[in-house]
């Protein structure tokens, strides 16, 4: 025997479950990117983060918006690091110096760096994961 719990009951059960899928895929994906991210300083790994979530009564993509952010004060850093960069000049800050090696410069001429796409390789990896994750809960929530 079935009973009939309405739509409006079925519409909350699955936008609860997109949400949770949602939310548990952006988890993942977050460690992901963090496993990706350069070691070197680590200036990039402690900044990965998830953000958003915010709850609507509009559609349930919008009930569901989370997004793997990294970079936070080191963001121009982590651009530069994503992309990768020509050559160009670095010059000191404020402080009138620049270290290399223990030693005080004035200038230093970078040779530029190759792209590490340590953002876009885990997103794309990670597809079928998501959409396994995301199918998952709502199967659950359902």
């Amino acid at each position: 025997m079935f009973t009939y719990i309405g739509l409006e009951a079925i519409v909350a059960r699955a936008r609860e479950g997109l949400k949770a899928g949602v939310a548990l895929s952006a988890d993942e994906l977050r460690d992901d990117v963090e496993d990706a991210a350069p070691e070197e300083g680590g200036a990039l790994k402690g900044t990965v983060r998830v953000e958003g979530g915010r709850s609507s009564a509009g559609a349930a993509s919008a009930s569901a918006s989370k997004r793997v952010v990294a970079g936070g004060g080191a963001a121009f850093y982590a651009v530069m690091v994503h992309e990768g960069t020509g050559p160009h000049g670095i010059e000191p800050r404020d402080d009138g110096a620049l270290q290399v090696g223990g030693a005080v410069v004035e200038h230093v001429d970078h040779p530029g760096a190759t792209a590490n796409k340590f953002v876009e390789r885990p997103l794309i990896a990670h597809r079928p994961r998501h959409l396994a994750t995301v199918a998952r809960a709502c199967r659950r929530a359902l």
